[in-house]
Formats: C-alpha cells, sequence, structure tokens
C-alpha cells in the first residue's frame, strides 16, 4: 500500500510541476494567449486613469467591460505599480488558482484529519488539465472561482464545529461514516457568525467578479438551509443585501449599461452540439475523478451528512450544462472538478481506517485521473504532447515559445507605428505597446446581437480612418463592422503568436 502511496503522491507532485513550468512560461510572456486577457486587464487601467467602465461603447475608444469590477478592481494597484500587462494581469489569476488548491486540501481534511489526502486532493486540482489551461490566464475566472471556494470553505466552518461532525452522536441513533460518529451541530460559537459574514461576502464577491460565481453562491445558501437552518435567514438577508444592493448601484451609477454590459451582452444562445462536445471530453478526461467525486458524494447524502462540496457539485453539474453558450469553455466544468477533489479526499481520508481495498480503490481513482485528465508528469508532457487531451488544448496547452515571443514583437511594433488608435481583438498587445484599448470585440458583439448596440460611429470611425490600423482573430465584432474593415483596410500581414493566427490591417488608399 506505500508503494500505491508513493507512486499516485510522485505521479501527482510531478503533474504539478509541470503546471509550474507552464505558468512561468505565462507570467514571464507579455502577449495574449486567451485574447480576452487584455480587455479583462484594461479595467483596471481605466480605473486608475478615473474612467468610466461601463461607459458609452457607441463613442471613442468604443470599450466597456462585460465583466463585473472585482477584478479590475483588485489588479489595480497592482497595474499602477508594474504597469498594464497581460503578465501583471497572470499573476493574480497564478495565486488565486494556488489558493483554490490550498483551499480545496484544507476542505479535504474536514473533518478526519490525514496527512496525505489533503495534499493528494490539493494536487489534483492542479494537475487537472481544465485548471492547468485556465487559471493561469488574466481571465476573471480563476479569481471567481477562489472567492467562490473561500466562502464555501468559511460557511462550512461556521457551520460544524471541528471534528464534531465525527466525534458526537447525532440524536436520534448513530450516523456512520468510515467508522465515526457525526452530528447536525445547533449551537453557536462565538466564531461562528463572523465566519458565516465573510463567506456570504465572499460568495457575493465571487459573483461581482463573474456572475457564474452564482453557482457557489446557491450551494452555500442551500447548504446553511439544510445543515444549519437558524443560519439561514441572517445569511438570506445578508447575502441579499449585498447582491442586490450592488446591482441598483452599479445599474444607477452607470445609468443602466452596467446589466446590458454584464448581463444581456453575455447571454448567447445555446448550442447543443457545443455542450455535447465539452460533455464528451469532460467525460473521456476526467471519468476517474468525476467516479470517485460521485461515490464520496452518495456516502455523504447516505449517511446523512449533507456537506456544502455536495451542494457544490450539484451546482457545478448546472453550471457545466450552460457550456453550450458562445464564449464558454472548459471553465464552465471546474466547480465540478473542486468538489470532486474535495469529496474524493475525504474518501481517501476515511479509506485509510477501512480495509486496504477500498484505500488502493481510491488512490487507483487519483491515478487513472492522472493518466486520464491531467496534463502529464514532468517530464512526460515533453516527451508525449499528446497527453493532454483537454478541448481546449491546442488553444491554451503550450507554454510560449521563443517563435511565439518573436511573434508577438511584430505584432507590437505593428500596432505601434500606427500613430493612433488601433482596433485589436487582442488588447494585450495593444497594451504592451503603450496604446490605448479601442473596442471589445466580445461587448460589442453581444450588444449587437440584441439590438442594443449602434455601430454607426465606429464604421464611421473605420471609414474616415481615424482608426490607423486593425488586428482581427476571430471576426467577432458585428458584421456591419467588419464590413467596412473590408472596404476600408487591406491585410498587410498575417502572424501567428500560441497558435492563434492574427490579420493585420492598414488603412486602403
Amino acid at each position: 500500500m506505500r508503494f500505491a502511496w508513493v507512486i499516485v503522491v510522485a505521479a501527482l507532485g510531478l503533474s504539478v510541476v509541470s503546471y509550474v513550468i507552464h505558468v512561468w512560461s505565462l507570467l514571464s510572456f507579455p502577449y495574449d494567449i486567451d485574447p480576452g486577457e487584455g480587455f479583462d486587464v484594461n479595467g483596471a487601467v481605466r480605473i486608475l486613469a478615473g474612467r468610466a467602465l461601463y461607459g458609452d461603447p457607441s463613442s471613442f475608444p468604443f470599450f466597456g467591460l462585460n465583466y463585473p469590477p472585482v477584478y479590475g478592481g483588485l489588479l489595480a494597484p497592482l497595474v499602477a505599480l508594474l504597469g498594464p500587462s497581460v503578465s501583471v494581469g497572470r499573476s493574480v489569476s497564478v495565486l488565486a488558482g494556488v489558493g483554490i488548491a490550498i483551499v480545496v486540501g484544507l476542505a479535504a481534511r474536514v473533518p478526519r484529519p490525514a496527512p496525505l489526502a489533503p495534499l493528494v486532493a490539493g494536487l489534483a486540482f492542479l494537475t487537472s488539465a481544465y485548471a492547468f489551461h485556465v487559471t493561469p490566464l488574466a481571465r476573471v475566472t480563476s479569481l471567481m472561482l477562489f472567492l467562490g471556494v473561500a466562502g464555501l470553505f468559511c460557511l462550512e466552518r461556521a457551520a460544524e464545529s471541528p471534528g464534531s461532525a465525527w466525534r458526537r452522536r447525532r440524536p436520534g441513533g448513530a450516523g456512520r461514516q468510515g467508522g465515526n460518529d457525526f452530528v447536525v451541530t445547533t449551537t453557536r460559537r462565538a466564531r461562528d457568525v463572523p465566519l458565516l459574514l465573510a463567506g456570504v461576502a465572499l460568495l457575493v464577491a465571487g459573483v461581482y467578479t463573474k456572475p457564474v460565481g452564482l453557482d457557489a453562491a446557491a450551494a452555500g445558501l442551500v447548504y446553511l438551509a439544510v445543515r444549519r437552518p437558524p443560519d439561514w435567514p441572517l445569511a438570506i438577508v445578508a447575502a441579499l443585501s449585498l447582491l442586490v444592493g450592488l446591482h441598483l448601484t452599479l445599474e444607477w451609477g452607470t445609468a443602466g449599461r452596467y446589466g446590458d454590459a454584464v448581463f444581456t451582452a453575455n447571454a448567447y444562445a445555446w448550442d447543443g452540439e457545443q455542450a455535447l462536445g465539452y460533455w464528451r471530453n469532460f467525460l473521456e478526461t476526467h471519468a476517474p475523478l468525476l467516479a470517485l467525486g460521485a461515490a464520496a458524494a452518495a456516502g455523504h447524502v447516505m449517511s446523512r451528512w449533507f456537506t456544502v462540496w455536495v451542494f457544490y457539485l450539484g451546482s457545478g453539474l448546472v453550471t457545466a450544462a450552460t457550456a453550450g453558450r458562445w464564449g464558454a469553455g472548459e471553465s464552465y466544468f471546474l466547480p465540478i472538478v473542486i468538489a470532486c477533489c474535495v469529496l474524493g479526499g475525504r474518501a481517501l481520508a476515511w479509506s485509510t481506517t477501512g480495509s486496504r481495498r477500498g484505500e488502493l480503490l481510491v488512490l487507483g481513482a487519483f491515478g487513472l485521473f492522472v493518466v486520464s485528465g491531467g496534463v502529464g508528469p514532468w517530464p512526460l508532457r515533453n516527451l508525449v504532447p499528446a497527453w493532454d487531451r483537454g478541448f481546449q488544448a491546442h488553444a491554451l496547452g503550450h507554454d510560449a515559445t521563443p517563435a511565439d515571443w518573436t511573434a508577438g514583437d511584430q505584432i507590437v511594433a505593428f500596432a505601434a507605428a500606427a500613430r493612433g488608435p488601433v482596433l485589436s481583438e487582442a488588447a494585450g498587445f495593444v497594451l504592451a505597446g503603450g496604446g490605448e484599448v479601442v473596442g471589445n470585440p466580445m461587448l460589442l458583439r453581444g450588444l449587437s446581437n440584441h439590438g442594443l448596440y449602434d455601430v454607426g460611429p465606429l464604421t464611421d470611425a473605420l471609414r474616415g480612418h481615424a482608426i490607423r490600423r486593425v488586428i482581427l482573430l476571430g471576426q467577432w465584432y458585428p458584421p456591419e463592422v467588419l464590413q467596412v474593415i473590408g472596404e476600408r483596410y487591406v491585410q498587410v500581414g498575417r502572424v501567428e503568436v500560441a497558435g492563434n493566427v492574427y490579420l493585420l490591417y492598414e488603412p486602403r488608399e
């Protein structure tokens, strides 16, 4: 059995070495890997400049943020200190990703401390190809997830005394889980209320980082209603007061543009084929972890210990079902991964007091997950590039190369030579060159789809060549804008950076 532990821990540890190498590669690379990175970082730039995050996107510079303000507000001091760069945004995301792994480990050691089970659970999260692709990016997702899971952890600590879930007998009979009795605690300790309120505040902060964080908030509130009914009214009042109060404040302060930018513009039609593709890949890569998490969740339910992570697994399944929307990705499955890592870690802790067969089965599940759902232990990841089978591996799974640096420098030079505004579908290159970000294709496309965007001012600026150069990637701007670009600009270059092909345009004489 000791040999099995050594193999699994070593495989997970070497997979995290691959994660660290990848992270370092991205932190030192100042250009876009994901085209949304520069736009998210530009929110911090706008805050520092005292400019509106949710201004009128029909007037120059045609920019508006399509996410809530927490990420930009947290990033602003670092941008002021280190300058506007996607690398700065990635540093925050990496810290949040590591924070998620730490919270997973801490949650896995409740209720039974076990020396290695929390380590295995935390490393398993960073091993996931989906976490590998998503958490190092300068996007809002990593911070949203960290705030959500930290909030859930606080709620669980507030709802249950340390060790009480397995040291005491439940009224009316003993419930058993791994040979230990548990109770539903009803007494309130002095620190319970501050912990509960901190949990609620963290969950609300997650929602105001990215609205998808509602899955964690819903899981936490349902958990309290079931596990600690006396605390539920306080939690629901605090949560609704913060959620509604902040929303009304932002709506009033932006003349209604906040709701249009954050909710309406991101409301795309559901594509069943896209959702099926994501789910097929998730099941192919994460099946061992999902099976382990489901079995552990069933154990919690059968023993009537309704942990918050069971509810988070359920809400995560709902979030993953929405992966058919345009703009969705692997990040929509990370709540499931997190919940399964926590539940699997607890199953591993419990198995150490039971039969060797059960312990071996749990260890085997984690070991199989390294093979099926990880990016590959170092140095095997470099020797077997096809090891990473994540859905977005082709776009987000590789490290920056010298060729990517050279190509990125070329695009920055192209933008800097414009001597005027540059409309780019990847804003990181503009930021790297010291320019002002113009436009946000994700926002303008979404608003246009709902008839909420007047393309006239932007198309006029393009016809008059007030926009000096254009950089396209996925051609995401509204059709009218793309038509004018085709008529009034000529393609002068085609540059590939980190697997993304950028088309460079200058005014047509």
